[in-house]
Protein backbone atom coordinates (compact mmCIF):
# COMPACT_ATOMS: atom_id res chain seq x y z
CA UNK A 1 0.00 0.00 0.00
CA UNK A 2 2.96 2.30 0.07
CA UNK A 3 2.72 2.69 -3.67
CA UNK A 4 -0.56 4.74 -3.83
CA UNK A 5 0.59 6.91 -0.93
CA UNK A 6 3.87 7.58 -2.71
CA UNK A 7 2.04 8.54 -5.93
CA UNK A 8 -0.21 10.89 -4.03
CA UNK A 9 2.83 12.52 -2.40
CA UNK A 10 4.55 12.87 -5.77
CA UNK A 11 1.47 14.42 -7.31
CA UNK A 12 1.14 16.85 -4.39
CA UNK A 13 4.82 17.68 -4.66
CA UNK A 14 4.57 18.39 -8.41
CA UNK A 15 1.44 20.47 -7.86
CA UNK A 16 3.20 22.52 -5.18
CA UNK A 17 6.12 23.13 -7.57
CA UNK A 18 3.70 24.37 -10.24
CA UNK A 19 2.03 26.72 -7.78
CA UNK A 20 5.40 28.08 -6.65
CA UNK A 21 6.44 28.54 -10.26
CA UNK A 22 3.22 30.41 -11.05
CA UNK A 23 3.71 32.68 -8.02
CA UNK A 24 7.32 33.43 -8.98
CA UNK A 25 6.40 34.02 -12.61
CA UNK A 26 3.74 36.55 -11.63
CA UNK A 27 5.93 38.34 -9.06
CA UNK A 28 9.38 38.47 -10.59
CA UNK A 29 10.27 40.27 -13.80
CA UNK A 30 11.53 38.06 -16.59
CA UNK A 31 15.28 37.48 -16.71
CA UNK A 32 17.30 40.24 -18.36
CA UNK A 33 17.93 38.23 -21.51
CA UNK A 34 14.16 37.94 -22.07
CA UNK A 35 13.42 41.62 -21.53
CA UNK A 36 13.33 44.01 -24.47
CA UNK A 37 16.39 46.25 -24.65
CA UNK A 38 16.04 49.61 -22.98
CA UNK A 39 17.32 52.47 -25.07
CA UNK A 40 20.21 54.28 -23.52
CA UNK A 41 20.27 58.06 -23.47
CA UNK A 42 22.71 57.99 -26.37
CA UNK A 43 20.72 55.36 -28.27
CA UNK A 44 17.49 57.26 -27.72
CA UNK A 45 19.07 60.47 -29.03
CA UNK A 46 20.40 58.58 -32.05
CA UNK A 47 16.97 57.08 -32.75
CA UNK A 48 15.33 60.50 -32.47
CA UNK A 49 17.93 61.96 -34.82
CA UNK A 50 17.32 59.23 -37.38
CA UNK A 51 13.56 59.75 -37.18
CA UNK A 52 14.03 63.49 -37.71
CA UNK A 53 16.27 62.85 -40.73
CA UNK A 54 13.68 60.48 -42.17
CA UNK A 55 10.92 63.08 -41.72
CA UNK A 56 13.03 65.79 -43.40
CA UNK A 57 13.91 63.49 -46.30
CA UNK A 58 10.27 62.56 -46.70
CA UNK A 59 9.23 66.21 -46.74
CA UNK A 60 11.92 67.05 -49.31
CA UNK A 61 10.86 64.17 -51.53
CA UNK A 62 7.23 65.30 -51.31
CA UNK A 63 8.24 68.71 -52.61
CA UNK A 64 8.32 68.82 -56.35
CA UNK A 65 11.85 69.06 -57.72
CA UNK A 66 12.57 72.29 -59.58
CA UNK A 67 14.24 70.30 -62.34
CA UNK A 68 14.78 66.66 -63.29
CA UNK A 69 17.38 65.23 -65.64
CA UNK A 70 16.13 62.14 -67.46
CA UNK A 71 18.82 59.68 -68.52
CA UNK A 72 19.09 55.99 -69.33
CA UNK A 73 21.64 53.22 -69.12
CA UNK A 74 21.27 52.97 -72.90
CA UNK A 75 23.46 56.10 -73.03
CA UNK A 76 27.13 55.05 -73.31
CA UNK A 77 28.89 55.01 -69.94
CA UNK A 78 31.39 57.66 -71.06
CA UNK A 79 28.48 60.03 -71.63
CA UNK A 80 26.88 59.25 -68.27
CA UNK A 81 30.24 59.76 -66.57
CA UNK A 82 30.18 63.36 -67.91
CA UNK A 83 26.47 63.97 -67.41
CA UNK A 84 25.82 62.82 -63.84
CA UNK A 85 28.42 65.00 -62.07
CA UNK A 86 27.09 68.06 -63.90
CA UNK A 87 23.57 67.24 -62.71
CA UNK A 88 24.88 66.83 -59.16
CA UNK A 89 26.74 70.17 -59.32
CA UNK A 90 23.50 71.88 -60.33
CA UNK A 91 21.55 69.97 -57.66
CA UNK A 92 19.32 68.41 -60.30
CA UNK A 93 18.29 64.78 -59.66
CA UNK A 94 19.11 62.36 -62.47
CA UNK A 95 16.24 59.95 -63.09
CA UNK A 96 16.16 56.59 -64.89
CA UNK A 97 13.07 54.69 -65.95
CA UNK A 98 13.91 51.32 -64.42
CA UNK A 99 16.44 48.63 -63.63
CA UNK A 100 18.93 47.12 -66.06
CA UNK A 101 17.45 43.76 -67.11
CA UNK A 102 15.08 44.14 -64.13
CA UNK A 103 18.07 43.34 -61.88
CA UNK A 104 18.96 45.54 -58.91
CA UNK A 105 22.50 44.11 -58.68
CA UNK A 106 23.30 44.92 -62.33
CA UNK A 107 21.86 48.39 -61.88
CA UNK A 108 23.87 49.06 -58.71
CA UNK A 109 27.06 47.83 -60.41
CA UNK A 110 26.44 50.16 -63.37
CA UNK A 111 25.84 53.14 -61.07
CA UNK A 112 29.05 52.30 -59.19
CA UNK A 113 31.08 52.10 -62.43
CA UNK A 114 29.69 55.43 -63.60
CA UNK A 115 30.17 57.32 -60.34
CA UNK A 116 33.40 55.84 -58.96
CA UNK A 117 35.79 58.08 -60.90
CA UNK A 118 34.58 61.40 -59.48
CA UNK A 119 32.54 59.92 -56.62
CA UNK A 120 29.63 62.18 -57.52
CA UNK A 121 26.35 61.69 -59.21
CA UNK A 122 23.96 58.82 -58.96
CA UNK A 123 20.46 58.20 -60.19
CA UNK A 124 16.93 57.83 -58.93
CA UNK A 125 14.75 55.10 -60.36
CA UNK A 126 11.33 56.62 -60.96
CA UNK A 127 9.25 55.52 -63.95
CA UNK A 128 6.33 57.64 -62.73
CA UNK A 129 8.24 60.81 -63.58
CA UNK A 130 8.84 59.55 -67.13
CA UNK A 131 5.09 59.04 -67.50
CA UNK A 132 4.17 62.30 -65.82
CA UNK A 133 6.24 64.39 -68.25
CA UNK A 134 5.83 62.12 -71.29
CA UNK A 135 9.55 61.43 -71.59
CA UNK A 136 10.17 58.90 -74.34
CA UNK A 137 13.74 59.82 -75.32
CA UNK A 138 16.77 60.76 -73.27
CA UNK A 139 18.61 62.81 -72.25
CA UNK A 140 15.95 65.34 -71.38
CA UNK A 141 15.84 68.15 -68.85
CA UNK A 142 12.53 69.15 -67.29
CA UNK A 143 12.33 72.48 -65.44
CA UNK A 144 9.16 72.91 -63.39
CA UNK A 145 7.36 75.93 -61.99
CA UNK A 146 4.08 75.06 -60.42
CA UNK A 147 2.05 71.89 -60.39
CA UNK A 148 1.43 71.60 -64.12
CA UNK A 149 3.78 74.09 -65.77
CA UNK A 150 7.12 72.90 -67.07
CA UNK A 151 9.64 73.19 -69.90
CA UNK A 152 11.41 70.27 -71.55
CA UNK A 153 14.75 70.50 -73.33
CA UNK A 154 15.64 67.32 -75.19
CA UNK A 155 18.93 66.30 -76.69
CA UNK A 156 22.52 65.76 -75.83
CA UNK A 157 23.52 69.24 -74.68
CA UNK A 158 25.18 70.36 -71.48
CA UNK A 159 22.76 70.94 -68.60
CA UNK A 160 23.91 74.51 -68.09
CA UNK A 161 23.15 75.27 -71.77
CA UNK A 162 19.72 73.63 -71.45
CA UNK A 163 18.99 75.76 -68.36
CA UNK A 164 20.12 78.88 -70.26
CA UNK A 165 17.66 78.01 -73.06
CA UNK A 166 14.80 77.78 -70.56
CA UNK A 167 15.99 80.96 -68.80
CA UNK A 168 15.97 82.87 -72.08
CA UNK A 169 12.34 82.23 -72.93
CA UNK A 170 10.71 79.25 -71.31
CA UNK A 171 7.56 79.23 -69.21
CA UNK A 172 9.77 78.40 -66.22
CA UNK A 173 12.47 80.97 -66.97
CA UNK A 174 12.51 82.22 -63.38
CA UNK A 175 13.17 78.73 -62.03
CA UNK A 176 16.01 78.14 -64.52
CA UNK A 177 17.55 81.52 -63.68
CA UNK A 178 17.39 80.68 -59.97
CA UNK A 179 19.13 77.33 -60.49
CA UNK A 180 21.85 79.01 -62.57
CA UNK A 181 22.28 81.81 -60.00
CA UNK A 182 22.59 79.30 -57.14
CA UNK A 183 25.26 77.38 -59.05
CA UNK A 184 27.61 79.86 -60.76
CA UNK A 185 30.35 78.51 -62.99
Amino acid sequence: MAQPERSANSAQFIESLREQSDVRRNQAPPPAFLQPPRPSEQGNALAQGLLQQQRETSQRSKKQARALYFVSFSIPEEGLIRMLPEARELDIPAVVNGLIDNDMRKTAEAVFRITREKNTGGVQIDPTQFSRFGITSVPALVVTCGESTYDIVRGNIRLRQALERVASGGDCAATAKTILAENPV
